[in-house]
Order: C-alpha cells, then sequence, then structure tokens
C-alpha cells in the first residue's frame, strides 16, 4: 500500500489467494453507492476501518477530477476498474433498477480502464487523493 494510504491496509490480499489459487471475487465496487452516484439513499454504509461516507466522496471526487468525463459514468469507470486487474476473478455488482445492468453490461464492452488512467489513479493513491 502506498505510504500516504488512509483506511484499512488490505494490502497482500490478492497477491496471496494469487499465491494459493483462490479466485478473487470485488464487492462492493461501487463502495455502497458512493462512487457511481451523488445521490444519497441513507443506506451507505462503510465496511472496513478508518474510513467513512465523506472520505469516501472526497476520495471519489477526486478519482473523477483526475479522470474526466470521456470514460463513461461513474459506475462504469468503477467497473472498468475492476476489469483492468486480471487478478480478479469477477465483480459482484450491486443494482437497484435494470438500467443498471445495461450500464454494467456496457462497460463491460468498453474494456478495462486504460494504462495511463491507471497511472493517474496510482498517484492519487500516492498522494492520498491529493491531501498529500
Amino acid at each position: 500500500m502506498p505510504k500516504a494510504w488512509t483506511g484499512q491496509n488490505l494490502g497482500g490480499i490478492i497477491e496471496a489467494c494469487r499465491a494459493n489459487n483462490v479466485a478473487v471475487m470485488a464487492i462492493r465496487i461501487f463502495a455502497a453507492g458512493i462512487i457511481a452516484t451523488d445521490e444519497r439513499t441513507g443506506r451507505e454504509s462503510v465496511l472496513t476501518t478508518d474510513t467513512s461516507v465523506a472520505g469516501d466522496e472526497r476520495k471519489t471526487k477526486a478519482v473523477f477530477d483526475a479522470i474526466g468525463t470521456g470514460e463513461g459514468t461513474r459506475a462504469q469507470v468503477a467497473l472498468r476498474f475492476v476489469l483492468s486487474n486480471p487478478d480478479i476473478s469477477c465483480a459482484v455488482i450491486g443494482s437497484a433498477e435494470l438500467h443498471h445492468i445495461d450500464e454494467a453490461l456496457q462497460a463491460v464492452e468498453m474494456g478495462p480502464l486504460p494504462a495511463h488512467l491507471l497511472a493517474r489513479l496510482d498517484a492519487l493513491y500516492e498522494s492520498d487523493f491529493g491531501r498529500v
């Protein structure tokens, strides 16, 4: 994990799974909707230590400020980010409406995020999403 990372450090899990031939399922890829939309339902929650809805909102804003608007919807970008990691076997998406499934299928057709955007995200991680 980057030195500036805040939040629970889950570094090494994917590598350990790969070393033991265990599949990785990415869950909550939309962070309870925080990444996918600015609309709040009151059901947003965090499951890891040292994080909050406000912190996730701050990080989401930094990500999309860095990526821009040309890579799909916010939900599509989140799914494409997961697709960028070949060590992740599947992404479990949450959907409240049928059109969310269509949006996810379009993201799969778009493919993984390009390397230059992943590099921008790596730089964000190193700065704790612009805080350092």
